[in-house]
């Protein structure tokens, strides 16, 4: 079962990189259709060409433009299926452990949408919250009462920091608006209190991160968004939890 997880991470890695593109692309005239397309030139995709962990190898390129998949996204495929693959090992049932996964694809999204644009968008946190909202029905999940408290408590200490970054710094708040959205999610998917727990984790995380990109930089004048710190601590959260 381990196996199938991770061929279902390793899926779940190619979509999510895939749409952390779609979600910072501008829109296109006709829109994207059904069928995955490249998203250089726009055209229809066979299964190899838009899965890395075969197409790099293979040196496969896109027909219409030439464009090949990078070796980052064969990390985030490799990545994400070891990831999916601890959570299921982890995982009190077959249920928690789909929420959870599912939960890991849009945390390995924002993390990216983030990291490249310092942008977590609302066209992937909504969605989600409400898909998790709706999977916390399903027997053995969370149950709605867990989740809806979990989503008002994570958005309400989000709000929170959002204020007192607002009030302690010049300048847009570290911890902006998508942060207090991806809060919501976290709790959504993690319950009460287990989300009060991942939003203090995010601190003592962030810090470390802050911390090793001044290192990096030689600097302490840089700005480390907070989207990675809350995904890595929720899913800390998901997997230690017990």
């Amino acid at each position: 079962m381990l196996v199938l997880w991770a061929l279902l991470g390793l899926l779940g890695g190619a979509f999510a990189y895939r749409l952390a593109d779609r979600a910072l692309e501008e829109e296109r005239p006709g829109g994207w259709g059904v069928l995955p397309r490249c998203p250089r030139c726009g055209r229809v995709q066979g299964p190899i060409d838009r899965l890395a962990v075969l197409a790099v190898p293979l040196r496969r390129a896109c027909g219409g433009c030439a464009a090949r998949l990078g070796r980052e996204q064969v990390v985030v495929e490799l990545g994400t299926a070891a990831l999916v693959a601890l959570l299921a090992w982890r995982a009190a049932t077959p249920v928690e452990a789909a929420i959870h996964a599912l939960g890991t694809l849009v945390l390995v999204t924002v993390t990216l949408t983030d990291l490249r644009e310092r942008l977590i968008p609302n066209a992937v946190t909504y969605p989600a919250t409400l898909i998790a909202l709706a999977l916390s029905l399903l027997p053995g999940a969370l149950g709605p009462l867990s989740a809806v408290e979990g989503g008002l408590a994570g958005g309400a200490v989000g709000v929170l920091l959002f204020g007192i970054g607002l009030l302690a710094f010049r300048g847009p708040p570290a911890f902006g608006l998508g942060d207090v959205k991806l809060a919501v999610f976290i709790g959504v998917v993690s319950g009460f209190p287990d989300v009060i727990r991942a939003i203090v984790l995010t601190v003592f995380v962030g810090g470390a991160l802050a911390l090793g990109i001044a290192l990096t930089r030689r600097s302490v004048k840089v700005y480390m968004p907070y989207g990675p710190a809350l995904a890595i601590s929720a899913y800390l959260i998901w997997l230690l939890a017990p």
